[in-house]
């Protein structure tokens, strides 16, 4: 039995990271991400360049928990570094789809040739552009990869097809590409 388990994030110079008690906030360039990790029982130790994320007595769960918060710290660092994005495209058999974005929501017109407006809340942080030139296109940008990626989810959730068979009814809105700004 290992007596702990320890997972070091390296911090880079552009950025600032804070620990106080178990929440974490990292600055940096593009804004700044808080996020509070009191569910876990871990030590979180800053040196200089680096964050030690070590837990106790690991067993089951818990020895996956410092890899776990170690990843999701390093998101944090390359959302406030680079940012995050994601291409959304609509697929249609028959009915062409139209993206409408206004304050703080994203519509999807004409689903299937329906009437039915299907509108998705967009979260704090997260932009949502519609191309003009690709009518069939939207790309959704943020600096929380969680709250860019839920907002994607949201909206592929909201042209789900009911009552049909899916392997033949493939219509809805996807995501076509993803990565770092």
């Amino acid at each position: 039995m290992h007596l702990k388990n320890t997972v070091s994030v390296n911090i880079p110079a552009e950025v600032t990271l804070t620990v106080n008690k178990q929440e974490i906030t990292v600055k940096g360039p593009r804004g700044e991400l808080k996020r509070n990790f009191d569910m876990v029982p871990l030590d979180l130790l800053k040196t200089a360049d680096a964050l030690q994320i070590t837990v106790w007595f690991p067993r089951g769960k818990l020895n996956a928990m410092p890899r776990t918060i170690a990843s999701h710290i390093t998101n944090m660092i390359t959302g406030v570094t680079k940012g995050f994005y994601f291409v959304m495209k609509a697929a249609h058999a028959h009915f062409p789809m139209e993206f409408v974005v206004k304050t703080g929501l994203v519509e999807v017109r004409n689903y299937i040739g329906q009437k039915e407006v299907h509108t998705t809340e967009i979260l704090p942080g997260v932009t949502v552009t519609a191309d003009k030139e690709k009518k069939n296109e939207i790309k959704v940008t943020g600096n929380d990869i969680e709250a860019v990626s839920y907002t994607c989810a949201k909206i592929h959730q909201s042209c789900r097809i009911h009552n049909k068979d899916i392997r033949k009814f493939l219509d809805g809105v996807y995501v076509a590409e993803r990565g770092t700004l």
